[in-house]
Parts: structure tokens; sequence; C-alpha cells
């Protein structure tokens, strides 16, 4: 799978990432996330600053392609992918 240009929006600033794109999925590569949305991949789950969203429940979200944006939207309830 080919990384692809991709537009992420975040409240009112886009930023154009390299993504996996497959079918209706959408993967970043775990840098292309922080750079975008500013939350970075550690053994404790998703971080942005001092919050961290557990991940352990959601082995999807994760795979050699990257981060899957439809399962991070379903961790993070404010964002909408």
């Amino acid at each position: 799978m080919d990384a692809l240009p991709f537009t992420v929006i975040d409240e009112q600033d886009a930023r154009e990432v390299p993504a996996a794109v497959e079918g209706e999925r959408v993967r970043l590569p775990p840098a292309s996330l922080e750079a975008a949305l500013g939350w970075r991949l550690e053994p404790r789950g998703l971080c942005r600053g001092l919050v961290c969203v557990p991940t352990d429940a959601r082995p999807d979200l994760v795979s050699d392609a990257g981060v899957d944006l439809r399962t991070l939207a379903a961790l993070l309830p404010s964002m909408t992918a």
C-alpha cells in the first residue's frame, strides 16, 4: 500500500500528511498522526499532552500500515472520521 497525500482537519487547522488508503480505511503512520493531530502512540495508549487514552481494547487501531482513523474516531468521541 503506497502512502498518498491526505488532508486531516483538526478544529480549524488543515494539514496534509501521508496516509495509506485501502478501500474505506485510511491509516496514518504514527508520525503523521502526531504531526496532524498531536496524538502520539505510547505503550500506555494514545497520548496528547497529559491526556492518554488506553488502546488495549482496540487491537484494530494499529497495524503495519498505520493508525486507523475510523477506530481512532471511536476512541476519541470529539473526532469525526
